[in-house]
C-alpha cells in the first residue's frame, strides 16, 4: 500500500527499470523508466607545468554534485582535500599542490572521491565512493 519505491546502488550511466502494475484483476502493459547517473571520467595523471595540457586534475561529471576530494601520498598522509570540487573551473582545479599551496613532488598519489548526491533535487539521492591513483609529472 506504500506507493514509494526506493532504489539504491545505481551504477553510472543508464539504469533501466521495468515495472508492471497488477491489481489481481488485470495487468497493465510493462513500462520502463531510465534513471541516468552521470559518468565520472577520471584521469590517471596530471602534468602541472603550465603548458596547457593536463595541467590540473580534470574529473568530468562532478559539475552538478556535492562531493569531497581527498588526495593522499604513498605514506598515507592527506596532502590535499576540498569539498565540492569543480574541475570545469580550471583556475580552481587541483594542480598538484598541497593544502598550503606548495608543489607536491612528482610521483604517485591516491585519491578518494565521495559523491554525496546531485544538486538538482529532482535527482534521486545517491552516494558513490571512488578511489584510484593519480601520477604527477612536471
Amino acid at each position: 500500500n506504500n506507493p514509494l519505491t526506493v532504489v539504491k546502488k545505481l551504477g553510472f550511466g543508464d539504469n533501466i527499470f521495468r515495472f508492471t502494475v497488477i491489481n489481481n484483476v488485470c495487468e497493465a502493459s510493462p513500462q520502463e523508466v531510465t534513471l541516468t547517473v552521470p559518468e565520472v571520467k577520471i584521469p590517471e595523471a596530471i602534468s602541472p607545468n603550465e603548458d596547457g595540457l593536463n595541467d590540473y586534475f580534470n574529473v568530468e561529471g562532478l559539475e552538478y554534485t556535492y562531493n569531497e576530494l581527498v588526495v593522499i601520498n604513498t605514506g598515507g598522509a592527506v596532502v590535499y582535500s576540498t569539498k565540492d570540487y569543480r574541475s570545469n573551473d580550471p583556475e580552481n582545479g587541483w594542480r598538484g599542490l598541497d593544502n598550503y599551496g606548495d608543489p607536491l613532488p612528482e610521483g604517485t598519489y591516491y585519491f578518494l572521491l565521495t559523491i554525496n548526491g546531485a544538486q538538482n533535487m529532482s535527482v534521486p539521492a545517491y552516494v558513490a565512493h571512488i578511489s584510484g591513483f593519480i601520477i604527477i609529472r612536471r
